[in-house]
């Protein structure tokens, strides 16, 4: 916290990035994402997550929502 670190986002590498506390003694939620990566964030960051619609070849997306992260559900597909 405080201080410049490098972090993968996903897509790139981001320097200087620098953490800052936002709650003392938050509620934290692990979200585990695919290959059994974890994130562990406070209850309320918000993660985007892709909707869809329909199945097989008929499936679409409809939306991205923000969602808290204690209310995600399992299989809920995360947008990064």
């Amino acid at each position: 916290v405080g201080k410049p670190v490098t972090v993968w986002t996903g897509r790139q590498w981001a320097p200087n990035v620098v953490f800052s506390l936002t709650a003392e003694n938050a509620p934290i939620t692990k979200v585990v994402i695919s290959g059994g990566r974890e994130i562990r964030s406070d209850d309320e960051h918000p993660f985007f997550v892709e909707r869809y619609k329909g199945t097989g070849e008929r499936r679409r997306l409809v939306s991205i929502d923000k969602v808290a992260a204690k209310d995600l559900q399992v299989d809920d597909i995360l947008h990064v």
